[in-house]
């Protein structure tokens, strides 16, 4: 079980930041709520399924086909930019982040990263000569994730 922190951003004086049992200046944690990581998963298959229906149905598959023989798919990036979001967040609660402060803006900064894939593939669309072909172009994005 993980439990997530929020750091107290009020202005304080030294001693009220001091620990009392070690004498180190620290910031103060309060517990806001506590998660089952299990239980993160859940979104993470619910948002694969809703995709993978949507695309299914009579009502999308035509807009899916249409766009797929333009060369871009929709459905994937989205898909990729919220459900590798949740993702990270539930390996961010493993790897020991438990501060909402960087957890939300690395959910963020993956679906960005997501969304520059489905970008790549409109700009795509125009060109003859496909851009994204060479190495460090294909893997530019993903190695400011770390």
């Amino acid at each position: 079980m993980a439990v997530a922190a929020l750091r107290g951003n009020k202005r304080k004086s030294l001693n009220e930041w001091k620990n009392a049992s070690t004498q180190v200046l620290a910031p103060v944690e309060n517990t806001i709520y506590q998660v089952r990581v299990g239980l993160l998963c859940v979104p993470f298959l619910l948002i694969s399924t809703i995709d993978h229906l949507v695309v299914a149905s009579p009502f999308a598959n035509r807009w899916y086909v249409k766009n797929l023989k333009k060369h871009v798919n929709y459905a994937r990036w989205y898909d990729y930019a919220l459900s590798s979001s949740v993702i990270i967040l539930v390996i961010a609660l493993l790897s020991g982040v438990y501060d909402i402060a960087a957890r939300i803006p690395l959910s963020c900064l993956n679906a960005t990263m997501n969304l520059f894939g489905l970008m790549m593939e409109l700009h795509n669309q125009r060109r003859k000569k496909r851009i994204g072909r060479r190495l460090y172009l294909d893997h530019l994005p993903a190695s400011f994730r770390g």
